[in-house]
């Protein structure tokens, strides 16, 4: 398959597993509003789409793939046996990572992600615990952000679908 044809692929995938977190990847929660009916600003993520992109060019030594305003695709075929795509979007503020892998090392790009300068030690355990936990979506609060986890498994992929949320937008593990 073509790089160009992995790409729309990736882009497909990622639209079509939106709706496995609801609405909540496809709305902007960067506001809601307060008592008064004044709009108050949501909070922020701790790290940036910037950042999550600078980690995964410097993990994969390649800039990736703008296919849209807010989203971005690497795509790494340098082992035969273990192809990766990942998609990364952002969603209002909200972002969006999307790995679909054909073996080990692409989970253990998203292995390494985890251990990301910005994310802290008691998250990064937590994130691991969430992947090892296998196949289910799964929503928890970290504190400093929440985030949806949906692992899926076939006999030759795996597919990991996460959303991080500033904790200001949303109510709440559902």
């Amino acid at each position: 398959m073509s790089i160009p044809k992995v790409i729309a692929f990736a882009v497909v995938a990622a639209n079509a597993l939106s709706p496995l977190f609801g609405s909540d990847l496809l709305e902007a929660r960067d506001s809601r509003v307060g008592p008064d009916q004044s709009v108050v600003r949501g909070e922020v993520l701790p790290f940036s789409l910037e950042q999550v992109l600078a980690f995964f060019e410097d993990a994969f030594g390649r800039a990736p793939r703008k296919t849209s305003d807010n989203r971005f695709v690497f795509v790494d075929r340098d082992y035969a046996d273990d192809k990766v795509t990942l998609s990364i979007s952002s969603l209002g503020q909200n972002i969006g990572i999307i790995l679909f892998a054909e073996g080990e090392y692409g989970m253990s790009r998203l292995r390494e992600f985890f251990e990301a300068p910005f994310f802290l030690r008691s998250e990064s355990e937590q994130l691991y615990a969430l992947l090892d936990a296998g196949p289910d979506v799964r929503e928890v609060n970290l504190g400093r952000f929440y985030v949806r986890i949906h692992l899926s498994t076939t006999r030759y992929q795996v597919i990991v679908a996460m959303e991080f949320r500033p904790p200001g937008a949303a109510t709440g593990p559902a």
